[in-house]
């Protein structure tokens, strides 16, 4: 996976929570009136998901497929700084995780990519969620309000 652990290039193009990329580069930004995903108070950082020392950021990670070439970025959570700090000290990690197995082939292979939907789209919780996970515990995101 061009360098790239399965589990982070896992990660890529997956849904932002309530932070998005401004313009080219690593800017980024809160949505309006963000919350924490964890615990609901004001946002204050957007965190991406796969952390820049390990390629997220400004790095774009290529998913190469039968329908083409997609390049993709890390996802970003809105967070408060304290659980902001705890993915940063490992006591939190989130992956992706599909459905059903079809949604997940349609996206390596490329189909959904070239049929519509685009790196970080929000319809992708249709066909998967988050499983965010501390000290033995998980909880699921399936988009904006859901947990």
């Amino acid at each position: 996976m061009n360098g790239w652990s399965l589990e982070r290039a896992a990660l890529m193009g997956k849904p932002h929570i309530r932070a998005h990329y401004v313009g080219e580069g690593d800017r980024h930004g809160l949505d309006d009136d963000a919350m924490c995903v964890l615990c609901g108070k004001p946002a204050t950082d957007a965190h991406h998901v796969v952390p820049k020392g390990m390629g997220g950021g400004s790095r774009v990670y290529v998913l190469e497929t039968p329908m083409g070439m997609f390049p993709m970025r890390s996802p970003l959570f809105a967070l408060c700084r304290k659980h902001h700090e705890w993915f940063h000290q490992g006591h939190l990690n989130a992956v992706w995780e599909w459905d059903d197995e079809e949604g997940k082939e349609q996206w390596e292979d490329g189909t959904l990519l070239s049929h519509g939907y685009k790196p970080h789209d929000p319809r992708l919780y249709g066909l998967g969620r988050y499983v965010i996970g501390a000290y033995g515990r998980t909880f699921e995101w399936r988009g904006d309000g859901e947990r």
